[in-house]
């Protein structure tokens, strides 16, 4: 996937609002044989609040496929993701890690279903100048699909 955005910063710095468009390359979206260039399009957002003690962080994206061809079969997912925290210090922030993944389309079997649910743990570490990691873990609440029992996430943030 690439992609690029617009950050817009609102009350005092304190909420920061991301939309995004990106576009995915492989076969992620299709049964296509072969690597596909431009096969979907990917509508974003991204939010991030922070204010003394509470910090929250947020995304959503809608994976479209845009490529359609003789007999490749397409679909199309919604990710979100919400991290809401108490921030420690200046560097820490402990909080709870929520994710889901899910088809919305499918032309292959017409059923939506859920890839994974996420519900776990977070820790969010800041150095200089916004520089952020945050790691996360927990079990997976749902998956239609049979993905794995728990889930482990490591995230960089590293603004340009």
């Amino acid at each position: 996937e690439t992609g690029a955005g617009l950050s817009f910063n609102l009350l005092d710095k304190r909420l920061v609002v991301n939309p995004g468009i990106g576009i995915g390359h492989g076969k992620f979206s299709s049964n296509a044989q072969g690597v596909r260039l431009a096969e979907s399009a990917i509508p974003n957002l991204y939010v991030r609040y922070n204010h003394k003690r509470f910090d929250f962080e947020g995304y959503l994206a809608y994976y479209k496929a845009i490529r359609e061809d003789g007999n490749v079969l397409t679909k199309d997912y919604l990710l979100n993701w919400a991290a809401p925290g108490i921030r420690l210090n200046k560097r820490i922030v402990l909080g709870a890690f929520y994710e889901h993944f899910g088809i919305t389309r499918n032309e292959a079997s017409q059923q939506r279903a859920t890839i994974y649910t996420w519900l776990g743990g977070s820790v969010k570490l800041t150095l200089d100048k916004g520089i952020a990691f945050r790691i996360s873990a927990g079990p997976n609440l749902r998956s239609d699909v049979g993905t794995s029992n728990e889930f482990y996430k490591v995230s960089a943030f590293i603004p340009f």
